[in-house]
């Protein structure tokens, strides 16, 4: 399976890290975060040997609870704007799962990162059993005719072709539940309207699903830099540091849409802040 499936259990539900793939946007680390002070960032850069270039990867996860089988994001989809993504399905399948299978897509905001495999090159939907699970603040914002308008046209017809093609499928959510027993839903507001997280508990085990109030290991250990992609910088900042204590605290297994393959691994209390410990590489 390479470097592009891994699974684990979470109590007694079947998981799997499916990689839709990793791309570098055209951003430079040093343009992410506006408000680190340079020269601690070309240390960090320089400890983490990340080089001028962002590399960012895309990991979806299914969750086989019982008979139903969840999956959190969609990933690019075919047809990205960059290339290097839009694997979900073949991994999918590789992993022994059909598209077909899928009862349930949750959907953590509406980038096209996250919502671009919802819906194949002809209009399709890719899950076509499916019913979708968003925040419903998200869906408004991303599907709104002021949002879509501020956006470049090919972005908009992009989220058009995505995202707002779901709307017969789609059920919004505007306060915390139990998707399925054990899979919960909740807000995790600051980095794009709407976003939202996911806690999947069973027989006393925990996997906090991040989503993007962590992209890159070193937010950790400094939490309170922002990020240009985030619409509130400071509430994003805010959520990210409750996030980590809730997971630090309660020794929770931890899954980053964007952290490096397969994004998962515990957060660690280190002075006053945190560090990332991945999962062994030996484990995947």
């Amino acid at each position: 399976m390479g470097r592009e499936i891994y699974r684990f259990k979470v109590g007694d539900f079947e998981c799997a890290a499916i990689h839709d793939g990793s791309i570098a946007p055209p951003v430079s680390l040093n343009e992410v975060f506006p408000n680190a002070p340079r020269p601690l960032l070309e240390q960090v850069i320089d400890e983490y040997d990340l080089g001028s270039e962002l590399i960012i990867s895309y990991t979806c996860l299914v969750v086989q609870a019982g008979e139903r089988v969840l999956l959190v994001d969609t990933g690019y989809g075919t047809g990205s704007p960059l290339p290097g993504a839009g694997k979900l399905v073949q991994n999918l399948r590789t992993a022994g799962i059909e598209p077909e299978q899928v009862d349930t897509v949750i959907l953590t905001h509406g980038d096209g990162d996250h919502i671009g495999g919802n819906a194949n090159d002809d209009g399709a939907p890719t899950f076509p059993n499916a019913r979708y699970v968003m925040w419903r603040e998200g869906w408004e914002y991303f599907t709104s005719k002021g949002t879509l308008a501020q956006m470049e046209e090919e972005r908009a017809a992009f989220t058009r072709a995505r995202l707002v093609s779901i709307r017969e499928r789609i059920d919004l959510i505007d306060k915390e539940m139990e998707i399925v027993p054990g899979v919960r839903f909740f807000p995790a507001p600051g980095h794009k309207p709407g976003h939202a997280t996911v806690v999947v508990s069973s027989n006393g085990q925990k996997l906090l699903c991040i989503a993007d109030a962590i992209a890159l290991p070193f937010q950790l250990q400094y939490p309170d830099w922002h990020m240009i992609f985030d619409f509130a910088p400071e509430k994003a900042a805010a959520t990210r540091c409750q996030l980590l204590e809730q997971a630090a605290q309660e020794n929770m297994l931890v899954y980053g849409y964007h952290l490096p393959f397969p994004g998962l691994g515990y957060v660690v209390p280190e002075g006053e802040a945190w560090r990332w410990q991945p999962i062994g590489d030996s484990d995947v």
